[in-house]
């Protein structure tokens, strides 16, 4: 009965995040269409500069921390869950706020150094108008990990539109202002930061009245000192915070590398800033949409897998495991083949033709590392809940090596191409090491299987290939609803769904047990 609870609470968990973060990522893409619209690739090079600073400096300050929070709070006994998990709170609010606060000041005062060193001068104002943010998030993020401690994620589903949907609607409105009022392409893409901030501090607001609201119930007091408390948190949440931002860091090393290279070739600061732009406005977003719908099959995942492996239920954390990979192949790999595939149609859905056509090449070079992203997060949390923390950083270390080498080794053969293709050999090394750890060290390993993989991806090819013979006579929308009913019907004749086969061992398990209550009875 537990364990199906757990199973039914884990499911009701996935099921708000990916609601949630498909309205997040559709917001996106209604902020980011006409957003290009107005301020152009040029503008959006200047954006995204500032965007990619805050994404490292918030994965170095905060990343970690609803990870660590939740999986403290989740090994507490029942008895004394509620106190010590307030106590989890406040320490972690009080740590990494005062992180944010340092981290906002120094993208404040530091942003011309580093606009100078990125060759994208003109992001400065992006970079303050955004550097605000930091303050904000590492607040939501103590207040997500307290919720997702507790297995509640509809806060954290409720804060994420929130901050969507106040970025879409400040962000284009400001935009739309400073143009309208004849200012700089520059200004502009500062104004559409801005956006970003107010939105995430109203999220933010979400959630404290959200801690505000919610019922306390009573309990045996948790009397780990405050000091106890802080070094834990720290200690789980550095090597995950530190792999988080190792890979924001790469992605950091990817504009330096690729924009300085463009520059030696004799460009202007607009054109790499334009190239920049489309890569980063168009591959980049459509790289991150699988992402989106398995993220929350990691992040619901984890307070349920911490909790069975601190009670030693080993089947129940195996079944756990095994489910969460099988769900996120099914999902992630015919993503990743139709995107690769049909990069051009399915941008142009989006974008004006000639930026389609620009940026299609790079979707289907970067399309394949989305299906290894998606892979990434439920193996990450298997090893985090496991207690093996440190290897992900290890992981991520090896593929960000990995990405700096190819990129500078092929930028000059490869020119914009090159960053794409890093990100392959990137992500593939990382993934490597994650699976064989997992099998290796962990009483997991059980749960990774070659078929659970390779059956959807010949899945996906199949649908592929049919929905590529329909294209030329239906268009893009009709290959794709073609591709989909194709996928479904061919995972439901090769019995790959990801619960059929939970479904056939439940029902072993439940036959194996009536079988010997009858002989028991004789």
């Amino acid at each position: 009965m537990k364990k199906t609870k757990l199973l039914s609470d884990l499911s009701t968990g996935v099921l708000l995040m990916t609601v949630s973060n498909l309205i997040v990522k559709a917001a996106g893409l209604m902020f980011k269409i006409p957003l290009t619209a107005l301020i152009g690739e040029e503008g959006m090079g200047y954006f995204n500069g500032a965007y990619t600073l805050f994404t490292w400096f918030y994965m170095l300050s905060a990343a970690g921390l609803p990870t660590a929070t939740s999986m403290l709070i989740a090994k507490l006994p029942d008895k004394r869950r509620q106190d010590g998990a307030m106590r989890i709170f406040k320490t972690s609010l009080s740590i990494f706020t005062m992180v944010g606060l340092i981290g906002c000041l120094i993208l404040i005062f530091a942003s011309r150094p580093i606009s100078n060193i990125m060759r994208v001068e003109n992001s400065r104002l992006a970079i303050i108008a955004v550097a605000p943010t930091l303050f904000f998030v590492c607040q939501s993020a103590a207040l997500r990990g307290y919720f997702q401690g507790f297995g509640e994620l509809k806060w954290h589903s409720l804060s994420q539109v929130v901050e969507a949907l106040g970025k879409v609607g400040l962000g284009v409105a400001l935009a739309y202002h400073a143009v309208e009022t004849g200012k700089s392409i520059p200004t502009a893409a500062a104004y559409a930061a801005i956006g970003i901030t107010v939105g995430v501090a109203a999220g933010m607001v979400v959630l404290y009245i959200a801690f505000l609201f919610k019922k306390k119930q009573g309990g045996e007091r948790e009397l780990t000192p405050r000091r106890t408390l802080a070094r834990s948190l720290i200690k789980a949440a550095l090597p995950i915070t530190l792999s988080s931002s190792v890979m924001s860091l790469a992605n950091l090393i990817d504009s330096l590398i690729m924009t300085r290279s463009l520059h030696a070739v004799g460009m202007s600061q607009a054109e790499v800033a334009a190239i920049w732009g489309n890569y980063s406005s168009l591959a980049v977003p459509m790289f991150n949409l699988p992402p989106v719908l398995t993220m929350p099959i990691a992040y619901a995942l984890l307070p349920s897998l911490s909790s069975a492996l601190a009670l030693k239920k080993h089947d129940e954390a195996l079944k756990l495991t095994s489910d969460a990979l099988r769900q996120t192949a099914f999902i992630a790999l015919p993503c990743a083949v139709g995107m690769s595939v049909f990069a051009k149609p399915i941008l142009s859905l989006l974008f004006a033709d000639d930026v389609a056509a620009r940026g299609a090449m790079l979707l289907t070079l970067l399309a394949p590392s989305s299906m290894l992203l998606c892979l990434l997060g439920v193996t990450n949390t298997i090893l985090q809940a496991s207690g093996h923390e440190r290897i992900p950083l290890y992981a991520m270390l090896c593929g960000a090596l990995m990405k700096f080498i190819a990129t500078w080794a092929l930028t000059p053969y490869f020119g914009k191409y090159a960053t794409p293709i890093s990100t392959f050999i990137c992500y593939f090394t990382v993934i490597i090491i994650s699976l064989v750890a997992i099998a290796l060290i962990t009483p997991l390993g059980k749960a990774v299987t070659f078929t659970d993989f390779m059956k959807p991806l010949i899945s996906a090819a199949i649908a592929v290939t049919f929905a590529a013979i329909v294209y030329p006579f239906g268009g893009t929308v009709i290959a794709v609803l073609i591709a989909a009913v194709c996928y479904f019907g061919v995972s439901a004749l090769t019995q790959i769904h990801p619960t059929q086969k939970s479904n056939r061992k439940d029902v072993q398990n439940e036959n194996t047990n009536r079988s010997i209550k009858s002989k028991n009875t004789l």
